[in-house]
């Protein structure tokens, strides 16, 4: 059993260095396209202008507020790291983002820095394994431009059998790309949630 896991563990991983040499390619072409703008001088009378402006600014304030913080599962949260940490790392020891494939983009203290994002939200409990990791980008675009509800994300989980999930963020079209056993231990964990009754 352990063979077959190694082999489709290598195969999985020969097909995502693929994929991501094509991605790398024709984004490296995309960006050969692109026409960025030029920066220019200011003239005297517009920075005159600007300090002038600057000086009728108003001042910075601050008020405290009361605010929700989330304080259950600081242990299941660490847990989710690691096991995203293990899932989505190639043999090479680099971390890729499960929607744009890019290389997580740095790190800190010698591990890549990545957004656990949850993946489903549901507010009655701490689902394990219910998170997916995302570069800041792509964790902006799914906590904040993504319009699709919970029942549709549980739906599309559900009905994927190739590891992947299309999705819209941010007006665009997206996948989300679950690797190794993650799609299989997040579907097993959603069934163990109790039900609403």
């Amino acid at each position: 059993m352990k063979r077959v896991d190694a082999f489709e563990k290598e195969r999985e991983t020969q097909e995502f260095e693929e994929f991501k040499r094509l991605r790398q390619e024709f984004l490296a072409w995309k960006r050969r396209q692109l026409s960025l703008p030029e920066g220019e001088e200011i003239s005297d009378e517009r920075a005159a202008k600007l300090a002038e402006s600057q000086k009728q600014s108003p001042d910075v304030k601050y008020q405290m507020r009361l605010r929700s913080v989330r304080t259950s599962s600081q242990d299941l949260r660490e847990t989710d790291r690691r096991y995203l940490m293990e899932y989505c790392e190639n043999a090479d020891g680099q971390m890729f983002c499960q929607i744009c494939c890019d290389e997580m983009p740095f790190k800190i203290r010698g591990e890549y820095y990545f957004e656990a994002t949850r993946f489903l939200k549901v507010n009655v409990q701490d689902i394990i394994r219910n998170k997916i990791a995302l570069c800041p980008i792509c964790a902006a675009k799914w906590l904040y431009a993504n319009p699709h509800t919970p029942d549709e994300i549980f739906q599309k989980l559900m009905l994927c059998s190739n590891g992947t999930i299309d999705v819209t963020l941010a007006g665009k079209a997206e996948t989300v790309r679950f690797f190794g056993k993650q799609l299989g231990d997040l579907r097993a964990a959603l069934r163990g949630l109790p039900s609403e009754e």
